[in-house]
């Protein structure tokens, strides 16, 4: 052991209990300073001294010892013990005694984690034993041993700040303000199925009740409804059914794909838009849609001079029909009609009518296509043909000739393709040439008187027929010859 130092022991109390060492400086009339008083070291149960070095100031120091518990209940102080570096002359020897706690026979003999020490009479401790997490140690009163168990609502009063968030899994009740409150779950109450039982909770509550209106309470608070997002973030509103405003729909942007504008009454639609450079006192121009038991109008409004444009439709035929003057101007580009029905028709320019259909042009009178005259190409993609009946090839074509065959009608080629007898009203009818395969007239075949210029009538030599029937006619370099009751006349020279 070094010559500086001091052995402080002592006698192990009860329970085996620990001990500690405190330390003061000397007066300097042999008398501790208690405001140096420091604590040295608590002494584990089984150690029975402790040893304190001493500075080598030859001056004196004052110890004093006492028994603790866990913290709870702690033994006095002993006296102060007075010793100096070097000598502890044997009158300085000092015994403080048996330093004891006097609660120490109440103590409980074990313990566990999580137990709790409570006084259960006035001079005795006892232990209550930890539960299942969740619980909570609540007094039973003055004169009651604390027991576990969950917060209730007896256990509350007053008012709670909660600095963070507060999350509630069962059923909130008996709330009659809620300030910058987030509920991530269903608001309602047990007796209704919507929000509207709250009554006056809020003047400002926005609800749904039972015929899924929305809108806010209070009794003198109207029911309008706003829905807004920032205008960075952006958003839409969708309505899956109707949606009708009736005092009018105000929209500051575009509609994007409208389908349809639903109204009562005689307009069913009225497009209209107001420029900054009309005159002073007009409003704008527009289209509008008019309606009376069916679509009956379609006009265009001028609210400058008040003055309509009517496009009529007819009911009973569902007709179009201008009941002003108008013009259809196609300079440059293209108007493709359906179907084009008109009294009288003048136009000032060429006419030009281009159809995918092998008939592009059918000039009819009323009373169907059997008394039509159409305009259609023919058997050929060059071939144009007129035709005085729509189901019947019974007309004229104009064709190119075999010969050119192409786009030119270089020798062009006339056809009449009635299926019946061809009529020629007049006393004539010249032709430069006739080719046909069989002729027949109903009629005298008359032909021109011979003269010096030439004959009336020519038949070329030509090889006999193999089989010739009774009245043929024809001449080889033989003769001629005519076949009369079955038998052959000629030659004839």
């Amino acid at each position: 052991m070094p010559d500086y130092g001091v052995v402080i022991g002592w006698v192990p109390g009860n329970y085996s209990q620990r001990v500690q060492v405190a330390r003061s400086a000397d007066d300097g009339s042999g008398n501790p300073d208690t405001t140096t008083t420091t604590l040295l070291a608590t002494a584990l149960p089984d150690q029975t001294y402790y040893y304190d070095a001493l500075p080598p100031d030859n001056a004196f120091r004052h110890y004093q010892v006492r028994h603790v518990l866990t913290g709870l209940i702690d033994g006095a102080w002993s006296s102060y013990v007075r010793a100096k570096p070097k000598l502890v002359p044997p009158s300085y020897l000092d015994s403080v005694g048996d330093q004891t706690s006097p609660a120490s026979a109440a103590l409980p003999s074990s313990y566990t984690v999580g137990d709790f020490l409570y006084a259960s009479a006035a001079a005795a401790l006892s232990k209550r034993a930890a539960v299942a997490t969740g619980n909570l140690l609540i007094s039973q009163g003055a004169s009651t041993a604390p027991a576990w168990g969950k917060l209730a609502s007896t256990h509350l009063s007053g008012d709670y700040t909660f600095p963070g968030s507060l999350t509630i899994t069962g059923t909130l009740s008996g709330v009659t303000t809620l300030t910058a409150t987030t509920i991530g779950g269903t608001l309602s109450t047990a007796a209704q199925a919507n929000v509207t039982s709250l009554g006056t909770l809020a003047a400002n509550l926005l609800f749904v009740d039972a015929t899924y209106d929305i809108g806010a309470s209070g009794a003198t608070r109207p029911r309008d409804f706003f829905l807004s997002r920032n205008a960075t973030i952006g958003g839409t509103v969708t309505s899956v059914g109707l949606l009708t405003a009736q005092a009018g729909l105000t929209v500051s942007g575009g509609l994007t794909s409208l389908l349809g504008i639903l109204q009562t009454g005689g307009i069913a639609v009225r497009l209209e838009n107001t420029f900054a450079d009309l005159p002073a006192g007009a409003a704008g121009q527009g289209l509008e849609i008019g309606t009376a038991g069916g679509l009956t109008y379609l006009q265009v409004y001028n609210r400058t001079t008040a003055a309509y444009a009517p496009l009529m439709f007819t009911a009973s035929t569902y007709s179009f029909e201008n009941t002003g003057s108008s013009t259809i101007s196609a300079s440059g580009i293209a108007v493709t009609v359906g179907a084009l029905t008109a009294t009288t028709g003048a136009f000032s320019d060429d006419v030009i009518i281009t159809s995918a259909s092998a008939t592009p042009l059918t000039i009819a009178r009323s009373g169907g296509a059997a008394t039509s005259m159409i305009m259609r190409t023919g058997a050929s993609k060059y071939a144009w043909q007129m035709a005085a009946q729509f189901y019947t090839d019974a007309g004229l074509d104009f064709v190119p000739s075999t010969a050119v065959g192409g786009t030119t009608f270089t020798t062009p080629v006339f056809g009449l393709t009635q299926a019946g007898p061809a009529t020629f009203y007049g006393n004539a009818v010249a032709m430069g040439a006739l080719t046909a395969t069989t002729v027949t007239g109903t009629g005298l075949f008359l032909t021109p008187a011979s003269a010096s210029g030439g004959a009336g009538l020519r038949l070329p030599h030509g090889a006999a027929p193999s089989s010739p029937t009774d009245g043929d006619i024809w001449t080889t370099t033989a003769g001629l010859y005519v076949r009369i009751n079955g038998g052959t006349v000629g030659p004839l020279t």
